[in-house]
Formats: structure tokens, sequence, C-alpha cells
């Protein structure tokens, strides 16, 4: 199934871009296409218990961005129809770094099945793994550190899923 823009702050064709010109842009490019749309599909969801700056355009709207209110990282206003790209590069950065085998083996988990529906992981478990630090580095700008119900520090727990 198609990754749909509902599914994912990154497109396929968006998350493509960001590997090609990363580090570990051949592993992504070794991936099968479907994989790497699940994989976008389980980064989005990981992604969605930030709390983010601004409110959400629309009020039905299925992710958290785009938003009305979120200033970028050089204090522009960020347009309400866009996704910031930063937003797009974590979640394709958080999609490879949910496929690596190092990242599997931190969990202890034998075997790691993504559905569109979201993930089931299999091993013992249930552990907790921080969210990288590459895609907290780019997300720091537009995720609410302020203190009160529902904020976020890096080393806040719930960093972790």
């Amino acid at each position: 199934m198609a990754l749909a823009p509902e599914e994912s702050y990154a497109t396929l064709a968006e998350a493509t871009a960001y590997h090609a010109n990363s580090f570990m842009g051949s592993e992504w490019a070794g991936i099968e296409q479907v994989r790497q749309e699940q994989l976008l599909r389980g980064a989005t969801m990981k992604m969605r218990a930030f709390k983010w700056k601004g409110t959400p355009t629309d009020a039905s709207q299925p992710l958290a961005w785009p938003r009305t209110g979120a200033i970028s990282p050089n204090g522009a206003d960020i347009p309400d129809d866009e996704t910031p790209a930063d937003v797009k590069n974590a979640c394709a950065e958080f999609a490879l770094r949910l496929n690596t085998e190092s990242y599997s083996e931190d969990l202890g988990i034998k075997d790691l099945d993504m559905r569109s529906d979201g993930v089931s992981v299999f091993g013992p478990g249930p552990e907790r793994r921080e969210v990288p630090a590459e895609v907290i580095s780019m997300l720091e700008n537009y995720v609410d550190y302020t203190e009160g119900e529902g904020s976020l520090t890096p080393r806040d727990p719930r960093w972790s899923y």
C-alpha cells in the first residue's frame, strides 16, 4: 500500500532525497520500497507523542503538522500549510534508525514487524528506547520545552518510546 500524506511527515521521495545526501544513504537505498514506507509510518507514529510548538492548522488533520504559530530556527513564521524540512528530515532519519540492526539489537529484539497500523515488536521487553540524538537535534526548535502538562525536555523520559 502506497504511503498516504496523512501517514507520514515525510514522503518517500523526501526521505529518499534526504538519505541520498546522508552518511547512511546507502543503507536506505538498500531497503525495499514497501519497507521504507512502513518505517516512515512507524517513525511518524513515534513522533506523534511529541508536544509541538504552535497548534494544528486544522483540528481534524491526522498529523501534528502543518501548524499555526510555529517559528523557524531563524525566527521566521512557518507558513500554516507547510511542514518544516527539519521535521520531514527527522522523520526520515528516525525511520532509518528504526531499521538498523544495531538499533534493534540494543533493544534485544529478535524480530521487528512494522505494518501500516503500527509496530509490533517481538522479543524480550518491553524496553523503552530513547529517540536518537540526531532526531532530537533536528526537532529541538519545534518541540515545546515549557514547563507544565505535556512539556518535554531531551532528557525527559517521554523522549523515549
